[in-house]
């Protein structure tokens, strides 16, 4: 599989609405990534499926764009690799994808992980 090259930024904010937001059309997808032509919405995308860490649903009229079960620290991993954000080495959430209700305790180690690090 050939892709365009990677929008880093773009691609980290259409994975980061999916989970947080979705599902997603395409128009979705297209708000949250303005800057990116229809190809390199699709490339984007096709990426982020071909990671494991979004699926499609077209079972409906317009197909939607869904997060995987499960599959939220795989995504999360992802998205602290795209961006470069300070992430728990835990859970690996972050400060604008959190796993819940928890603060930093230690630089990469957020509450909600500290009675888990081993």
């Amino acid at each position: 599989m050939t892709f365009l090259p990677l929008n880093r930024a773009a691609t980290a904010s259409i994975l980061h609405a999916i989970w947080t937001r979705g599902p997603l059309s395409m128009e979705g997808v297209m708000e949250v990534a303005p800057e990116l032509r229809p190809l390199e919405i699709v490339d984007s995308i096709l990426r982020l499926n071909h990671a494991g860490v979004i699926d499609l649903d077209d079972t409906g009229v317009d197909p939607l764009y869904t997060e995987l079960p499960g599959r939220e620290r795989e995504a999360r991993e992802l998205y602290v690799t795209l961006t470069g954000r300070r992430a728990c080495r835990v859970c690996s959430c972050t400060d604008d994808w959190g796993c819940g209700e928890c603060d930093w305790v230690e630089t990469e180690l957020c509450s909600a992980c500290a009675g888990e690090d081993l």
